[in-house]
């Protein structure tokens, strides 16, 4: 006998969730196998109607790992220290580490100053087109890479003007249609790209930034060139969570038996009629109440079901496809959010133990789902600036402000300690780091070493007075050989 079969034949046994998660993959097998149902397509435009447009579970995931990630506020800044602006990058892509949050607000603070001269690239970074907030805009790039693995930003740049060769638009294409033409080498460069869909639209490389997750699935024609979207692996998982919420519907629309009424007689009655019986007439009449009452409305609001004999009704408990889909869908959410990184515990999971509390969900949702998406959108960003003619070696960089995220931020007492060896920065410096107020006093904006706490230029300073009179004075006492 098929394995599956016998899954779905055993008897003798009350099935547990285990044993009902493998009773549903061994239908759900079998009814493929069979042909009754056509798995979906491996493309991406099965990501974007199948999973993300039908699936509730997929779109929850999604929806929130992207709202998390554009809370963040972007600036353009001037670098003027590279030293501490390559300890910034490097904490910052290391921020999981202990202590690591305190450093990389110190570095930056130390690397970067705001810029607010080129009133373009600030605008873009408000508004990158007129139908679009940098916000919106982030969400739409974010959602087609969580979805299918990769974002295609046109990029349009002023052609002549004052602004000539900066940027004047930036515009979000649809993944699931984009193709990706290439020199068909061993490696495949990208040589354009092409909108495919009611018309074909094409662009040079120059024009798109294209951000993709790492694709192992290599071959001749250039399909590591698109980014794989966790929804390939998870396809098969969602195509079954579909069909078992649609089962579900179907149950809860064509109702199904609820329960059981039954005759509670008297001993005097049941002496007469041992049976207890319901005569068909009693039966259908009761039942036509029962079911006027169940449909509710105004008419039947408050009403009482009429009998002549006492009437007792005993509810089923959940039905076994109720039992199936409750088990299959806690498993299925916790597997979705585990492939994008998300605690199920945000998701509403009750068993959902992997923090100890709310707070270290939302650290971990931020560490693990949103930085990364940030720390690749601005690394990428920043090398496309660069390749336009207005911005070759530039000292500017386009950078998120991390401090908008609260939980990660560090134990104050920690926070103290490292900031009393960082002698490099000025007081209101560390207090900006603090998240408290600073002065206006101007030696709270002077670095102070700590042997001595005394300003640093004090001791770079040349030294007052007339030196050959300090000379004589040495000379007094015999000090000659200095």
């Amino acid at each position: 006998m098929n394995i599956f079969k016998r899954m779905l034949t055993r008897k003798g046994t009350q099935p547990d969730g285990a044993s009902l998660i493998q009773q549903h993959v061994a239908r759900t097998v079998i009814r493929e196998m069979n042909g009754y149902i056509t798995p979906y397509e491996d493309k991406r435009e099965s990501y974007v109607s199948k999973a993300y447009l039908l699936n509730d579970l997929f779109y929850t995931v999604i929806k929130l790992i992207v709202d998390k990630a554009i809370i963040s506020p972007w600036a353009v800044y001037r670098v003027v220290d590279q030293d501490a602006f390559k300890k910034m990058k490097y904490w910052r892509k290391n921020i999981q580490k202990p202590g690591a949050y305190t450093k990389m607000r110190a570095y930056a603070y130390k690397a970067l100053e705001p810029y607010d001269e080129d009133e373009r690239l600030n605008a873009i970074l408000e508004r990158p087109n007129p139908e679009a907030s940098l916000s919106k805009h982030h969400s739409a790039l974010w959602t087609y890479k969580l979805i299918t693995g990769d974002y295609y930003e046109k990029w349009e740049v002023t052609g002549g003007g004052l602004n000539s060769g900066k940027i004047s638009a930036l515009d979000c294409l649809p993944s699931q249609y984009m193709l990706i033409r290439n020199n068909h080498s061993v490696p495949a460069r990208v040589t354009g790209y092409s909108l495919l869909e009611a018309v074909n639209i094409d662009f040079t490389a120059d024009e798109i930034l294209h951000e993709a997750y790492f694709n192992p699935d290599w071959s001749f024609d250039g399909q590591q060139l698109y980014g794989m979207s966790p929804a390939r692996a998870l396809l098969r998982r969602i195509q079954r969570n579909n069909s078992s919420q649609t089962a579900g519907v179907a149950a809860f629309t064509n109702g199904g038996v609820k329960g059981v009424g039954y005759l509670d007689l008297p001993a005097d009655v049941m002496k007469d009629d041992p049976t207890g019986q319901f005569t068909i007439e009693q039966a259908n009449e009761i039942k036509k109440k029962w079911n006027e009452l169940q449909r509710g409305g105004p008419d039947t609001a408050g009403s009482t079901v009429i009998s002549g004999y006492k009437v007792g009704f005993s509810a089923f408990g959940l039905s076994p496809v109720e039992l199936d889909q409750a088990v299959i869908e806690l498993s299925d959410l916790r597997i979705i959010a585990a492939a994008y990184g998300v605690p199920s515990q945000l998701l509403n999971d009750p068993d959902g133990k992997q923090y100890a509390n709310q707070s270290e969900g939302e650290k971990a949702l931020t560490l693990r789902c949103a930085l990364p998406l940030l720390n690749d959108r601005e690394q990428n960003f920043n090398m496309k600036l660069r390749s336009l003619d207005a911005y070759k070696n530039t000292d500017l960089w386009v950078s998120y402000d991390m401090s908008v995220y609260s939980e990660l931020e560090e134990n104050k007492k920690d926070q103290v300690e490292w900031l009393e060896k960082a002698w490099w920065l000025t007081p209101n410096q560390k207090l900006q780091i603090m998240g408290e107020t600073v002065s206006d006093d101007p030696l709270m904006n002077k670095i102070i070493i700590p042997t001595g706490n005394v300003l640093l230029e004090d001791i770079a300073a040349e030294p007052d007075g007339n030196t050959q009179s300090d000379a004589d004075d040495l000379a007094k006492e015999g000090i000659k050989d200095y």
